[in-house]
């Protein structure tokens, strides 16, 4: 179990100069049961927030279903809500349209200025 954990990331594959991002208020629960039919399932439930990058507004993750590592099989739904989509780009960029690409650029391009 995680209550109130924070992590700070720090992803230097997306970015060779580091993309960063926080989430914060992180709660994690893991649970195991001898009395289920497949006892080597664990049940997960996971939810946090993502903060804008000045902090001043924020996004949520939330996650639950089940996991077997022994398998390699899982079960789950994640949810993404009001999670700013730009900031994240460079993580999906490479699967846009090229025009849709441009489109985000400009996007981000005029926000930053």
């Amino acid at each position: 179990i995680i209550k109130n954990g924070i992590l700070n990331l720090i992803d230097k594959r997306v970015e060779p100069s580091g993309f960063s991002f926080k989430v914060k208020e992180i709660e994690l629960n893991l649970h195991t049961s001898l009395l289920s039919t497949s006892p080597l399932n664990i049940s997960f439930f996971l939810k946090a927030n993502v903060p804008s990058e000045d902090e001043k507004s924020s996004g949520a993750i939330s996650a639950d279903g089940w996991i077997n590592w022994l398998k390699k099989d899982m079960k789950g739904e994640i949810k993404l809500t009001d999670l700013d989509a730009l900031r994240f780009l460079p993580y999906y960029e490479k699967y846009l349209p090229s025009s849709l690409n441009k489109l985000c650029d400009s996007l981000t391009n005029s926000i930053i200025k």
